[in-house]
């Protein structure tokens, strides 16, 4: 389920082209970070298993069950699942890497539409997002959706919260995509008012200059088109990239924006190479997402620092 504004939005982002020199990080809470544009020396943050052991946990209420089943997933761009849907749904969510992958689930404004996307755990508190999971991507700091409405479920499976649930502290992006400038500065993260990442553990993150093409890749998420709650997933690899995006066949649907594309990598165990965003384009077809570079991987060590 695609919110119509949002689609017709990600085609006009898809088409924006304009250049940022540096992306300063932004906050929600009005905090402004001066970007790096210095190249880190570090390329491989490496993935922490947590001690994967399931909470008490919480089943969803009626009342909230209603809610999200009520919410739509946002995801920018066209068409996301490509001929046959290849995606099978993750029963296992408090097995390794799934227990990392959380649903996100916001309101667009104070009283307003609920929406649900997907994030991935890279320390203790914090979660990586796409950026228009966090921010309308123009506006600057006045585009920011309300903190106070986000809620955050590890390992989601249907109506049980094995983890229990998480309120955001704080939501960050960057410059380039707060002030409009497209999907290749598509990235953001939530601060959590828990340190739950401790029990699931989280992925890892690495960037590379070489490409990336023929690299395998999973996109797990959470998408509004399938059962409330449930994660879904589909491996494949990397069919096409640029310098800021990696395009891939594997099926998706609004809802698992902010989606980790992941493999298991030597060295850095459950490691993420991109954020999943959009839709298809090109030819052929291919849903995409933003690459972690060395300014979008600055930028999460940064997040994860606050």
């Amino acid at each position: 389920i695609v919110k119509t504004a949002a689609t017709a939005l990600g085609f006009a982002l898809l088409a924006t082209t304009a250049a940022v020199a540096a992306e300063d990080i932004i906050s929600s809470d009005g905090t402004v970070i001066k970007g790096s544009s210095a190249v880190p020396r570090i390329t491989v943050s490496p993935s922490f298993e947590g001690t994967g052991a399931r909470m008490a946990g919480s089943v969803d209420s009626a009342s909230e069950f209603t809610r999200l089943s009520q919410a739509k997933g946002i995801e920018l761009g066209g068409r996301s699942v490509i001929g046959a849907d290849g995606r099978v749904r993750v029963t296992a969510t408090t097995s390794s890497p799934y227990r990392k992958i959380a649903q996100i689930y916001f309101k667009e404004t104070t009283g307003g539409g609920t929406f649900i996307c997907t994030g991935w755990f890279v320390n203790k508190n914090t979660i990586v997002t796409a950026g228009h999971c966090v921010h309308q991507g123009s506006g600057g700091s006045a585009g920011f959706y309300p903190v106070s409405t986000y809620k955050i479920y590890p390992g989601k499976n249907g109506s049980s919260n094995p983890y229990g649930s998480c309120t955001a502290k704080s939501i960050w992006t960057n410059t380039g995509w707060a002030g409009g400038s497209g999907a290749q500065y598509d990235y953001g993260a939530i601060k959590l008012n828990c340190s739950i990442g401790t029990t699931t553990g989280w992925f890892g993150y690495f960037w590379q200059t070489a490409t990336l093409v023929g690299k395998p890749a999973t996109v797990t998420g959470y998408p509004g088109d399938k059962p409330t709650g449930t994660m879904w997933k589909m491996s494949g690899s990397i069919g096409r990239n640029t310098t800021r995006q990696v395009s891939y066949s594997m099926d998706t649907a609004g809802g698992q924006s902010g989606s980790p594309v992941y493999y298991n990598r030597s060295g850095c165990g459950w490691c993420s190479m991109a954020i999943h965003a959009y839709g298809a384009s090109g030819s052929p077809l291919m849903n995409s997402g933003t690459r972690i570079t060395s300014t979008v991987y600055n930028f999460i060590n940064t997040i994860k620092a606050k």
